[in-house]
């Protein structure tokens, strides 16, 4: 199980600090990519549209649609402690496990290299 603590935020003086129960990572990554109904796959601007963090633990970040919030998660606990944080709630410590680095960057590569199950 995890649980993961993010931000809706709209703009300086609208924001929302939410948490959300999922039973995988894989789960919380296709809740990640399921909402969304912007191009996130262009090489040159998709970051402004999804980051995941590769170089050190920063928030994880991703806007659905324009003019929509930004959905800011900034830490991610499991059943034995927190496996990611951006230092917003554990006091400016960063952390990020093995584990989270590697499905950082499977969603990275899931993000300029996207499948979708279209049919006939």
């Amino acid at each position: 199980m995890l649980r993961i603590y993010y931000e809706e935020y709209y703009n300086d003086y609208h924001r929302k600090d939410l948490n959300r129960s999922f039973s995988t990572l894989k789960e919380l990554e296709n809740w990640i990519f399921g909402q969304m109904q912007q191009d996130y796959s262009d090489k040159e601007n998709g970051w402004t549209k999804m980051y995941f963090p590769r170089k050190e633990p920063t928030q994880i970040e991703f806007t659905p649609k324009w003019g929509g919030p930004s959905i800011w998660i900034h830490r991610i606990d499991n059943e034995h402690g927190i496996v990611f944080s951006d230092g917003r709630f554990t006091g400016g410590k960063k952390h990020w496990s093995s584990e989270i680095r590697q499905w950082l960057k499977q969603c990275h590569e899931r993000q300029y290299n996207p499948h979708f199950n279209f049919v006939d």
